[in-house]
């Protein structure tokens, strides 16, 4: 009964959290694709890479293959910087007005840390669980 009710609730965890995505609530895919509707909306764009100076007061990041361009202070930002970036969304400008941007160091060693918890993970879920007749049951 607790295997059930822990699938049922991971499955309801992940359909909540595909909704907010696709509406737009969490994530940047709202600011291509409704940015009338995001108009002056806050937004954080955490841990993006710098891909353009696009002058003194205005530079593109990228989010995955999503650029997204940021209009705030670029002098101290080079090609391949990693940030954070908070503002609110201008759909006039197509972009972000930053009202904070902050270094994001060591962002080589954060991503390896994901995969050796992903490694662990995926050892620690076969020795967890058991096959009990036809069911799968938690061990111990």
């Amino acid at each position: 009964m607790r295997g059930g009710l822990a699938g049922l609730a991971l499955v309801a965890v992940l359909a909540l959290w595909t909704r907010a995505q696709l509406s737009g609530a969490v994530g940047t895919l709202a600011l291509r694709d409704d940015p009338r509707g995001q108009d002056g909306k806050p937004v954080v764009l955490s841990l993006v890479t710098v891909d353009a100076r696009l002058g003194d007061d205005r530079f593109r990041v990228l989010r995955g293959a999503q650029a997204i361009d940021v209009i705030g202070d670029a002098s101290g930002w080079q090609r391949g910087d990693e940030l954070t970036v908070g503002g609110r969304f201008s759909a006039a400008h197509q972009a972000v007005v930053a009202e904070w941007v902050a270094p994001a160091p060591d962002r080589p060693a954060k991503k390896r840390l994901g995969l050796w918890g992903l490694a662990g993970w995926c050892v620690a879920l076969p020795v967890t669980f058991q096959r009990v007749g036809a069911r799968w049951a938690i061990r111990g």
